[in-house]
C-alpha cells in the first residue's frame, strides 16, 4: 500500500485458488502462511504467503468451519523443536522453546494441525457440529462454540474435551479478551 494526501491505496495481489467454499483463513505470526478452512471440499489448503501459492491441502473430515493458528500450549513446547511453524519456507524465527500451531473446527471434532509439517492429528471430539472457534493467550485451552447452543471448553495440553457451558441460540463464532 502506499499513502498520498492523507489517502492510503492498497493494492490487491492475484487471487490464489484454495477449495471449495472457503469459510475462513487464520494468518501466521510470521506473515507468511494462512490457512483457508474449505468447507465444501472437506479440507484446509495452506497458503504460501511469499509466493501466493496454494500448498497442498490437508483433508479434515466434517466441513471445516473455522481455524486459528495459535501458540503451542505449554506442555507441547517443551518436547517440540523451536520452529516458526508459520514460515512455509522452513526458516525459523521465533525464539528457542517456542512454536505454533493450529486447531480447525469441523463436525463434531477439533482437529489439531501440525505446524510446520501441515498436516492433521487426531481430531478431539467436541459433541457437536463445531462452528466457531477461539484459543486462550496460553495456548492451553481452546474454546468451540457448536449448533446445539454450546460453547466447550477443550484442554489442549491433555487433549480433552471438558464439560460444554450452556449458552443458547445457535452460536456461530467465538472470541476471547486478550489482556
Amino acid at each position: 500500500h502506499k499513502a498520498s494526501g492523507g489517502i492510503v491505496h492498497f493494492t490487491a495481489e492475484a487471487p490464489v485458488r484454495v477449495g471449495s467454499e472457503p469459510d475462513a483463513v487464520a494468518v501466521a505470526p510470521s506473515g507468511t502462511l494462512a490457512l483457508v478452512a474449505d468447507f465444501g471440499s472437506n479440507e484446509v489448503t495452506p497458503v504460501d504467503l511469499a509466493t501466493n501459492r496454494a500448498l497442498p491441502p490437508i483433508a479434515i473430515v466434517g466441513g471445516p468451519r473455522s481455524v486459528v493458528i495459535s501458540a503451542a500450549a505449554r506442555a507441547s513446547r517443551s518436547s517440540s523443536p523451536s520452529h516458526d511453524a508459520g514460515n512455509a519456507t522452513g526458516r525459523t524465527s521465533r525464539a528457542a522453546g517456542s512454536r505454533w500451531v493450529s486447531y480447525v473446527a469441523a463436525g463434531s471434532s477439533l482437529w489439531p494441525i501440525s505446524l510446520p509439517g501441515l498436516h492433521a492429528e487426531p481430531p478431539i471430539d467436541v459433541g457437536q457440529i463445531a462452528e466457531g472457534l477461539a484459543v486462550t493467550k496460553s495456548g492451553d485451552t481452546a474454546y468451540v462454540a457448536d449448533q446445539a447452543g454450546f460453547v466447550t471448553p477443550v484442554n489442549l495440553v491433555r487433549r480433552l474435551a471438558l464439560k460444554p457451558i450452556t449458552v443458547g441460540g445457535h452460536p456461530l463464532a467465538i472470541a476471547l479478551a486478550r489482556s
